[in-house]
Formats: structure tokens, C-alpha cells, sequence
């Protein structure tokens, strides 16, 4: 009821799965990445290990998430010639985020009314204006610090759907797409780790 076909329905559920898919791969899997061989698939390599080791902060223990070690991060990026514009954060730390307004001596536009606003969009530092973007796919001990122009996604074969030959009544369908996930400029981003959740 309310829909014409079952199938597109279906296809359009699946496509939806398969793009959260590529999300996670690119920033929650932490894939090495491999080339591949006759018996073993291509793999891309995720974000995280794409990113410079120095422009990563990381501990032998995991850490909480502080201001002073996003501000250490973004003066790594911005040294070794990044302009970092987003930064990636899981939900529970989105919420860190938002408390970093509360610090002393910090003023915030509460507006009028009734409406109660608990959240960061754009974070100001010394090293420029960086959106804050929560990713639920990103892994629970990282945050992401990014400058977006040096990233990108290549596209070998885009997604498609496939009519399989018929059994029966049913219909069946193959959805594919072969891509990865493009840094351009290993510096030009970093990556705090080892963080609670």
C-alpha cells in the first residue's frame, strides 16, 4: 500500500545500505588498504591511515577529549601547511564540543524565546573556522580534523544495478560500485587518537 513496486523499494533500501557501507569503510573500518591479487581482493585504505603521523596526536592509553589537544592538532596541521576546515567527531563527542562553550569567560548568543541551544557548528581558533560535523560511523577514539580540499573520492565504476538472470517468480538484482577514498595531501589533515568515549 502507497508504493508501486516492491523491487524499487528495495532497491532504493539497498542502495542506502551500500552508501553507509562506503562511509564506514572510509572512516570507521581503519582498512590498511591493499592492492589485491588473484586470490584477494582490493581494499581502500581508510582515512585515518592515510593522514601523516605528524599531524596525529595519539597516547599509550586512551585519553579524554580536550580543547588543548584539538588546538595542538589544528597548530600541527596549520604548521605543516594545512588549512584545516572540519572537524569530525563521534556523537559523544560532539557533545564535548558543545561543552567547550560552557569554559569560563566565553560568550555565547543564547538568543530569545524558549529554545534551548546545546551545540557547536563552528569552532574559531587561532588557525581558522572549522565546521564541526558529528559522523556515527567514525571510530569511537578518533576525531578527524580535515581540510576537505585534499580530499576526495575516486570512482572507477559508479554504483549500479544489474538485472541477474530470472528463477522462478522472483526478480533479482546485483548492486555494485568500485571506488576509494582519495587523500591528496597527507598533511594537509589530522587525526586525534586514543580518546574515552
Amino acid at each position: 500500500y502507497g508504493r508501486s513496486s516492491d523491487l524499487q523499494m528495495n532497491i532504493a533500501m539497498k542502495g542506502k545500505e551500500l552508501r553507509r557501507d562506503i562511509e564506514h569503510s572510509f572512516v570507521g573500518a581503519l582498512q590498511a588498504g591493499t592492492a589485491g591479487n588473484a586470490t584477494t581482493a582490493r581494499q581502500l585504505t581508510s582515512a585515518q591511515n592515510q593522514i601523516d603521523a605528524s599531524t596525529t596526536s595519539t597516547a599509550g592509553s586512551n585519553r579524554a577529549f580536550t580543547e588543548t589537544l584539538l588546538l595542538g592538532t589544528l597548530q600541527s596541521v596549520y604548521e605543516a601547511g594545512g588549512d584545516p576546515n572540519q572537524i569530525q567527531v563521534t556523537p559523544s563527542h560532539s557533545v564535548t564540543v558543545a561543552n567547550f562553550a560552557a569554559s569560563a569567560g566565553r560568550n555565547r548568543d543564547f538568543g530569545t524565546g524558549t529554545k534551548i541551544v546545546q551545540s557547536v557548528d563552528l569552532y574559531v581558533s587561532p588557525f581558522g573556522e572549522c565546521s564541526v560535523v558529528p559522523n556515527r560511523f567514525l571510530q569511537s577514539n578518533t576525531a578527524l580534523v580535515l581540510d576537505t580540499e585534499y580530499w576526495s573520492r575516486a570512482v572507477l565504476r559508479p554504483m549500479q544495478t544489474i538485472v541477474l538472470a530470472k528463477s522462478g517468480d522472483s526478480d533479482k538484482r546485483q548492486m555494485l560500485t568500485e571506488l576509494t577514498l582519495v587523500c591528496e595531501n597527507d598533511k594537509a589533515s589530522g587525526l586525534i587518537e586514543a580518546l574515552t568515549a
